[in-house]
């Protein structure tokens, strides 16, 4: 960052594969570089799908800073530790989401965030959160009653990847409500 007079008023980053890189921890250039923005009085925000409870490794790293969490479900303050702002997925919504993706794909099973809560159904296999949530649920059309933060959907790799999947809720989840 440079100390021009037309330095930014903020920065919004991702995380995995740019600051955080995939095979290293995060580079002492990196962090000295956005901590010196920090401290020119440049806002600094943390973008990624990742929910709060990943965010360890960040709030190390970095003593400021919130981060836009879970897709953008969530405002979390680093160091605080807790939610500022969050946007949900209702019920209804949540609901008429996975009834019609499933109308639309064979084999996709379903999970969700909730503040630190990764449920998922027993068929969902769960990359990044295993032992998280060992059993499972049936159906997650059961537990929608207080919506989410995040839904996940997960089909068999062998049937579609992930670009393919998109195509297909684009056409079919429009906007629920």
């Amino acid at each position: 960052v440079s100390q021009s007079r037309y330095r930014p008023k903020l920065i919004a980053t991702d995380l995995d594969g740019t600051i955080c890189p995939h095979d290293k921890p995060i580079s002492l250039r990196t962090i000295d570089t956005l901590t010196r923005a920090h401290e020119m009085g440049v806002k600094v925000f943390f973008v990624t799908g990742r929910p709060p409870r990943w965010m360890g490794q960040i709030k190390q790293a970095f003593n400021f800073g919130q981060a836009i969490c879970s897709n953008g479900g969530i405002l979390w303050d680093l160091q605080g530790e807790k939610v500022l702002e969050e946007w949900r997925i209702t019920p209804t919504d949540m609901r008429e989401t996975v009834i019609r993706l499933r109308k639309a794909l064979t084999e996709v099973h379903f999970a969700f965030e909730n503040h630190g809560d990764f449920r998922r159904e027993k068929q969902y296999v769960a990359r990044w959160d295993l032992g998280v949530d060992e059993n499972g649920m049936d159906d997650i059309l059961d537990h929608v009653e207080n919506g989410a933060v995040k839904l996940l959907a997960r089909g068999s790799d062998k049937l579609f990847n992930s670009d393919e999947m998109l195509e297909v809720a684009k056409k079919v989840v429009v906007r629920v409500s």
